[in-house]
């Protein structure tokens, strides 16, 4: 802990000592500041991570948590850690995979006006100096209301590596587990989180709206948020499993010659029943229920596989294998798996041949922003809708890119 007021420190320790009792935590001193694990430092915060970066030391902290007045309130002594040198001193002290979390004041509204203006001004700054940081790979705003606050507060967590979005997308169950395999016990045996838990997690991966509406009025506009919202002009061409001839789509299938009576796969086929203009969605039912799989749950399957006698799990792995591909949001550690009519589709090798894509094509620029509240909040639907690239008349065979889901 680095903190500039000392006689702070004492006043709480003196006044308020509930803050760092410590009694009831188990193979804890009683006293919190008094605990061989914890290091209390007297001095600027600027100036410490400064030190630290003139005499070498680098990748020493997991997790920097910056608890500093907001940057709009714009006070002497907190306008010196949002400095460009400071934090990326600051970034310099994280270990490869390390985070820093910064408090960023109160919740924005839909109807803020454009971030670089007004009240706010200074939080884009903030935003835009974390951004261009090259160490920075991924960042997050959450919003939390019980905070101490009048209103909703916000906090933005700035990661040196995409795979810490493996953790932020985390599902309830699995963060749960993480909670359980690294909490500290009890003496009361109650448990030593009072507000968190993985569901309270949940509601803190997908910003509120604000955040991504305030986004969209960056100038110029950024890229994707022309693709916030389903186009509701365009037709949606469906699957009809019950009666194809009543659908959109007639899927076939056929055998190589002689193999009818083989184990071989067939090949299948998607053809088009009626006329399907360019910018169609194809299959949007089929393709929201996308099975979405962790890579460790997929590695648990392969392991589960070697006891024998699980031939289904083996077939099923084959199939997320053949049939899934890599969520495009870097570092999450998923894979979908199409498991409607869509996984019929054949695929070819070149892209000028195929007639369907993705919703949300690449990115111009051939990366994503290490930023973005649309990309983050849709992340699922850009990883899972199609539409057509082109005219497709009626009788002709859709085809799909078979590295449709490589670029970024």
């Amino acid at each position: 802990m680095v903190e500039i007021d000392e006689e702070l420190v004492q006043i709480v320790k003196e006044h308020m000592p509930y803050l760092s009792d410590c009694t009831n935590l188990v193979g804890r001193a009683n006293d919190c500041f008094a605990d061989p694990i914890s290091r209390l430092i007297i001095q600027d915060g600027k100036e410490y991570f400064q030190q630290q970066n003139d005499q070498g030391i680098s990748n020493q902290f997991d997790v920097v948590i910056m608890d500093a007045l907001e940057p709009e309130l714009e006070s002497p002594i907190a306008q010196g850690l949002y400095e460009m040198k400071t934090l990326d001193n600051i970034f310099q002290s994280l270990t490869d995979e390390g985070i820093l979390i910064i408090q960023i004041g109160r919740a924005p509204t839909l109807l803020d006006p454009r971030p670089d203006i007004g009240y706010n001004a200074p939080r884009e700054q903030l935003f835009q100096k974390m951004e261009s940081l090259p160490d920075v790979q991924a960042m997050f705003v959450y919003e939390d209301a019980h905070s101490g606050f009048n209103e909703p507060r916000a906090f933005m967590v700035v990661c040196k590596s995409s795979s810490c979005r493996a953790r932020f997308y985390a599902t309830a169950d699995e963060m749960d587990y993480l909670i359980y395999d690294r909490i500290v016990r009890t003496n009361s045996k109650a448990r030593a989180l009072s507000y968190f838990d993985g569901v309270t997690h949940l509601g803190y991966q997908v910003a509120p709206k604000a955040w991504e509406t305030i986004y969209c009025r960056r100038e110029p506009t950024p890229f994707e948020c022309s693709y916030r919202f389903l186009d509701f002009k365009a037709p949606l061409m469906e699957y009809n499993m019950d009666d194809e001839s009543k659908g959109a789509f007639l899927v076939t299938a056929d055998y190589a010659a002689g193999e009818e009576d083989s184990k071989s796969t067939p090949q299948t086929h998607v053809w088009a029943n009626v006329d399907i203009p360019k910018g169609a969605y194809i299959m949007a039912e089929h393709l929201a229920s996308s099975l979405q799989l962790s890579y460790q749950s997929i590695e648990n399957l392969q392991q589960n596989m070697q006891y024998g006698g699980v031939t289904v799990i083996g077939d099923f792995v084959d199939f997320v294998k053949e049939y899934g591909h890599d969520s495009q949001s870097k570092g999450s550690a998923r894979r979908l798996v199409e498991i409607g009519a869509s996984y019929f589709i054949q695929a070819v090798d070149s892209e000028s041949d195929a007639n369907v894509g993705r919703w949300i094509p690449p990115h111009p620029q051939g990366i994503r922003p290490k930023y973005s509240p649309v990309y983050e909040r849709h992340r699922l639907s850009f990883d899972v809708f199609m539409v057509a690239t082109k005219d497709i008349p009626k009788g002709t065979e859709l085809k799909r890119y078979s590295l449709m889901w490589e670029s970024p």
